[in-house]
């Protein structure tokens, strides 16, 4: 299942380096691609989803791919590992489930 929480995290905070990169303050952000200075802040702390449209002026914005914002799908899965025998357990990303199912085929 997708965690839809860690797409709005990865995508905002994504965005803030690619801002904070190309040296443009949160105003020029929002002004540029018309939105509120307070929707780019939401944006980047992960609590709002930027549609599709302003993803887009984003990073014509901030000279960036879309691939450079989007995580991949691997990245937004959640797993469940289990701790024991019982129903308890953890979930954990994609990323490190990968790497956990290497470490336990080696």
């Amino acid at each position: 299942m997708i965690d839809e929480a860690r797409l709005k995290k990865i995508i905002g905070t994504r965005i803030k380096d690619l801002r904070t990169k190309f040296g443009k303050k949160q105003l020029e952000l929002a002004s540029a691609v018309d939105l509120k200075r307070t929707s780019i802040t939401n944006i980047e702390a992960g609590k709002q989803m930027v549609t599709l449209p302003v993803l887009y002026r984003i990073c014509f914005e901030l000279e960036a791919s879309i691939n450079d914002v989007l995580p991949t799908f691997d990245d937004l899965l959640r797993h469940k590992v289990e701790a024991n025998h019982n129903d308890s357990g953890v979930e954990i990303g994609g990323k490190t489930m990968a790497a956990l199912k290497r470490v336990r085929n080696v």
